[in-house]
């Protein structure tokens, strides 16, 4: 049936493009004119991340989204998490209190494995500060082709802001509800050969949660420049703290979210989270010819977390019983990647060709230790204690985990005509895993694709590709298991998309279409053994997951002063495989069956609202369960955000002054997102931003 209705989508699109094309080409076509239409904004900008050779939106054969700053400053952008609200394909699965995880395409997305910045692999435990990004890109579907393992749901790529060839010194304040106060500030200086840029930021907030907060600080250096003839340098430097408590959000009771405040905090008030990180970024383009572009990457970060915890222990699915598992933890991750890479233009058999060669390693060390965990009596959710901070007493034997990960891969890019392009590429990776406590256990793997794309006008493109990825398990580490320490093959994906694409205004729209199936097996279950011990178990490999989906998109400019931002996602995921009979045939938590979004911003440029800018969004998503078992309900929600912007000019000193009120969930309703029973984030309340930025 899979295969089947791929065929249909693809027949589909396959349709819509020649019957547009010869009604373009028919002369008794009824022509529709139009008034002439000036456009001074950039055309779409993305740099190639699917790709890694630039190649342009209508020239890749992936679906994408990209949300720019200008996007992030009309909607006052204050995490990550309202950058990527922008994409229906991504499903929030919540979090602690510090950071969302994220599934793409109904897949959970791998912090090693699925996250960038600036085209690296980006351990995404810390997430980037909002002041650092200049644009995000989502890319869909499998990319171990390129970046070696991960879920095959997509990636995530923040831009990191560059120096600039111009001085200027930005900054801004912002207050909002719940006692919300953030200052920063972006300078940048420039010189004939160097260009210098720093950003700061300080934020000091709390929340519509009992009890929680966040304080942060930020400060972030770049300096770019021509170190030597033809070679461009970049260098970033980057250092960030936080501090908050835990917050496990709400909890399941029955088939439905428990009936509490949105601001009910069931966590003890002395819980904590402290996190700080240095990101350390070298990156190099050398031009060894006309043709020839010599790339090397350096990223190394070093993260430390400190954590006092009360985990909720459910003791009953009815009634909200619970206990407590209260411990101390100290994590510390060492992580390296190096990647160096060649790519270049040729003819070869008449044929234009952009070929690219690379190699990557990357590295990460983690080391972790806890105290010994203290399990407390049975309380209810809706009457939850208050209790004293204990004494935690030593840390334990500390457990470290060392991954190594080289990989080799090559792309090449076929211009066959003016009409049709063809891109193959591989990956060859070896992976090695040593832990503390379990056996080192190491895998090889190839990781092929293959697209092909045509272009019956130059405005609009079709393709057909087809991607597989895999994933690194770990050795069996239950010890009811008999097989326990057993070495775990990878799991494996394949995904088969089939998209068209058109750019209108001279480049400034985009639209965009894809259908995609994609096939997750060999993931690892456990099952009963049938001998005499009931806990004894096995873990086998035979898990499937299979996803199939229709996303939508528009992005870019209507018209000189409207930008819009439209993304559709209608998705069938199940499990069509695993040990559980009540998980078989079921649909992954967090994951609704259609997801959509729809964001809009018009500045005025002339008249009695000249500098006056306005914009509104609505963020839908659909049913959706909780928990793999499909055993509670997260209720459908549209959300409604606006805001509007004045602009005071300050011509002496070229500038401008912009004063932004954005009010987020003006509608006030009530949502919730997650993938367990204990575990259930809350949406924010109807909240009031307020800010004055020189810019």
């Amino acid at each position: 049936m899979s295969v089947i209705r791929v065929y249909l989508a693809s027949l589909v699109i396959y349709v819509f493009s020649i019957t547009t094309a010869y009604a373009i080409e028919d002369d008794t076509t009824p022509v529709f004119t139009f008034d002439t239409i000036e456009v001074t904004a950039e055309a779409i900008d993305v740099t190639g991340t699917g790709n890694r050779v630039g190649l342009a939106p209508l020239d890749s054969p992936e679906s994408s989204t990209v949300i720019d700053d200008e996007v992030m400053d009309d909607q006052q952008a204050i995490n990550v998490d309202d950058i990527l609200k922008n994409d229906a394909s991504l499903s929030n699965e919540g979090g602690f209190g510090t950071r969302s995880n994220f599934r793409s395409r109904g897949f959970s997305l791998n912090p090693t494995g699925n996250y960038l910045r600036n085209g690296l692999l980006y351990f995404f435990l810390d997430s980037p500060a909002i002041e650092i990004i200049d644009r995000v890109e989502v890319l869909k579907g499998p990319s171990s082709f390129l970046y070696g393992p991960g879920s095959p749901g997509g990636m995530i790529n923040f831009i990191t802001k560059k120096p600039q060839d111009e001085d200027f010194n930005n900054g801004g304040v912002q207050a909002g509800s719940w006692d919300y106060y953030r200052a920063y500030a972006d300078l940048n200086q420039s010189t004939d050969k160097v260009d210098y840029r720093a950003n700061l930021a300080v934020q000091d907030a709390n929340s519509f949660r009992d009890v929680y907060y966040q304080n942060r600080q930020l400060f972030d250096m770049s300096v770019n420049g021509d170190t030597l003839d033809n070679t461009d340098t970049w260098f970033n430097f980057n250092v960030q703290n936080s501090t908050q408590p835990q917050d496990s959000g709400l909890v399941a009771v029955g088939e439905h979210v428990a009936d509490l405040p949105r601001s009910a905090y069931l966590n003890q008030k002395w819980t904590k989270t402290d996190q700080s990180s240095i990101n350390t970024f070298l990156d190099n383009y050398s031009d060894l010819s006309y043709d020839w572009t010599l790339h090397s990457a350096l990223f190394y970060q070093y993260v430390t977390r400190d954590r006092i915890l009360s985990n909720l222990l459910l003791s009953s699915e009815d009634n909200g019983d619970f206990k407590y598992n209260i411990y101390r933890r100290l994590d510390t991750w060492n992580y390296y990647n190096v990647l160096v890479e060649t790519m270049g233009d040729v003819a070869f058999l008449g044929l234009d060709q952009k070929l690219l060669f690379g190699t990557s390693y990357s590295l990460m060390d983690h080391e972790a230790e806890e105290t010994e965990a203290i399990v407390t009596q049975t309380y209810s959710i809706y009457d939850p204690p208050t209790l004293d901070e204990p004494d935690f007493g030593e840390f334990q034997d500390p457990t470290s985990v060392l991954t190594h990960n080289i990989g080799v891969y090559a792309q090449d890019v076929v211009q066959l005509s003016t009409q049709w392009e063809f891109i193959l590429g591989a990956r060859f990776d070896t992976y090695q895993a040593d832990s503390s406590t379990l056996d080192e256990s190491s895998i090889n793997h190839t990781s092929p694709h293959l697209a092909l794309l045509y272009k019956p006008l130059i405005f609009w493109s079709n393709y057909i590709s087809y991607s597989e990825g895999f994933e690194f398990n770990e050795p069996v580490s239950d010890r009811n298991a008999v097989n326990f320490g057993e070495a775990l093959e990878p799991t494996f994906s394949e995904q088969v998309e089939v998209g068209t694409k058109m750019e209108l205004f001279d480049s400034h729209l985009l639209l965009s279409a894809a259908v995609f199936d994609i096939l997750r097996h060999n993931q690892p279950i456990t099952e009963e053994t049938g001998g005499d011990d009931p806990n004894e178990v096995i873990i086998i490999q035979r898990g499937e997951q299979h996803h199939q989906g229709l996303e939508l998109g528009a992005q870019g400019k209507v018209y000189e002063n409207w930008t819009i931002l439209s993304t559709l996602m209608w998705l069938d995921a199940e499990f069509s495989e695993d040990n559980e009979p009540d998980i078989a045939g079921n649909q992954p938590a967090a994951v609704p069956k259609l997801a959509a979004t729809l964001w809009g911003e018009y500045r005025f440029h002339k008249g009695k609202l000249n500098n006056f800018g306005v914009n509104a969004g609505v963020f839908y998503e659909g049913e959706r369960y909780g928990d793999d078992q499909n055993t509670f309900i997260l209720d459908p929600y549209a959300r409604v955000d606006t805001g509007a912007a004045y602009y005071f000019p300050i011509r002496e000193q070229d500038k401008e002054l912009a004063i932004r009120l954005n009010i987020e969930n003006i509608n006030d309703v009530t949502y919730y997102y997650g993938y367990r029973r204990s575990n259930v984030t809350v949406g924010s309340p109807r909240s009031v931003w307020l800010t004055f930025e020189l810019q």
